[in-house]
C-alpha cells in the first residue's frame, strides 16, 4: 500500500507541476496516457490515440525521452530513457545523467 500511494503522489505530481528541464535539456513535449494528451509549453496541442495507460512521456529538446509507469501488479514504478545524441562521446554516461536528474527533480 505505501509503495502504491508514492507511485500515485509522483504521477499526480508530475502531470499538477510538469518538469521544464531535466539535466540541462529543455522539456520539450508531455505525453499523458491517461489524459490522452499531449501538451508543450503548458498548452493541451494534441491527443493520443492509444488506449489509456498510467504513462507519463517527458521528450526533451535533444531527442531523449523518459518515461514514468507505474507498475500494475507490484509496488513499484518503472523509468524508460532513452539518450540521444551525436557522438559516442556525447552519449557516454548521459543515460545515467538524465536518470539521476530525473530522479533528484522528483525527490525519489
Amino acid at each position: 500500500p505505501e509503495g502504491a500511494v508514492k507511485m500515485k503522489e509522483l504521477t499526480g505530481n508530475l502531470r499538477e507541476n510538469p518538469l521544464k528541464e531535466v539535466s540541462g535539456s529543455k522539456v520539450v513535449q508531455v505525453e499523458d496516457y491517461l489524459k490522452k494528451e499531449i501538451y508543450r509549453d503548458g498548452k493541451m496541442v494534441g491527443k493520443i490515440d492509444l488506449p489509456e495507460a498510467d504513462v507519463i512521456k517527458l521528450v526533451l529538446e535533444d531527442g531523449s525521452t523518459i518515461e514514468i509507469r507505474p507498475s500494475g501488479t507490484e509496488p513499484k514504478i518503472k523509468f524508460y530513457v532513452e539518450a540521444v545524441a551525436k557522438t559516442k562521446e556525447e552519449i557516454t554516461g548521459k543515460f545515467d545523467r538524465l536518470l539521476a536528474a530525473f530522479r533528484q527533480s522528483c525527490g525519489i
